[in-house]
């Protein structure tokens, strides 16, 4: 069963980590502390990242889409670069 990667705690609302990985074909399982810079991300910020990848990275058609400028759009875009930095 394939599901999204939940990003924060359905309790508090706080960052969830990744501390198990899993290989379905053979069975291996390492544990840790496993950091995604997309696990950083709000669920605005990667509705944001889906639709410019669906638009080939354009921010003038991700600005038509989404009923935004260009100029605040080029914004959210800077913003979620600042996070995964």
């Amino acid at each position: 069963m394939n599901s999204a990667l939940p990003n924060f705690c359905p309790c508090c609302n706080q960052n969830l980590t990744i501390t198990q990985l899993h290989c379905e074909q053979c069975g291996t399982t390492l544990s840790g502390t496993f950091i995604s810079p997309l696990n950083q991300l709000s669920e605005d910020d990667l509705l944001f990242i889906k639709n410019f990848v669906l638009n080939s990275g354009s921010l003038k058609h991700v600005a038509m889409k989404m009923d935004k400028s260009y100029p605040t759009v080029r914004k959210m875009l800077n913003h979620i670069i600042k996070k995964m930095e």
